[in-house]
């Protein structure tokens, strides 16, 4: 499993934004899509340096649809946390070279 993280924004509470309001972008390669989840998990970083989870999202690579969604978060019983989310732009390539 790969992991990437975003930049911690310090008093950035409600509607907080990462990357100077432009984002931040993650590329990576998957070896087999076709049974791969991306999952996107929300946090909040205490002074002490530790986190506080918030949600997160789980979704199968192959279902992804390219463009702007407004992604959903769950809490950590899989039930859908009412008036958040994450806006996220999607873009998937498929390589199709064969070995």
């Amino acid at each position: 499993a790969k992991s990437f993280r975003t930049k911690t924004v310090m008093n950035n509470g409600f509607n907080p934004t990462w990357g100077k309001g432009r984002g931040e972008k993650f590329t990576f390669q998957i070896s087999n899509p076709e049974t791969a989840i991306l999952r996107i998990a929300v946090a909040d970083e205490t002074w002490g340096g530790g986190q506080d989870f918030l949600g997160s999202f789980c979704v199968p690579v192959p279902c992804i649809r390219p463009g702007y969604r407004m992604t959903p978060l769950n809490d950590t019983k899989g039930r859908v946390l009412q008036h958040s989310g994450v806006l996220c732009c999607y873009s998937v390539a498929w390589d199709m070279t064969v070995v």
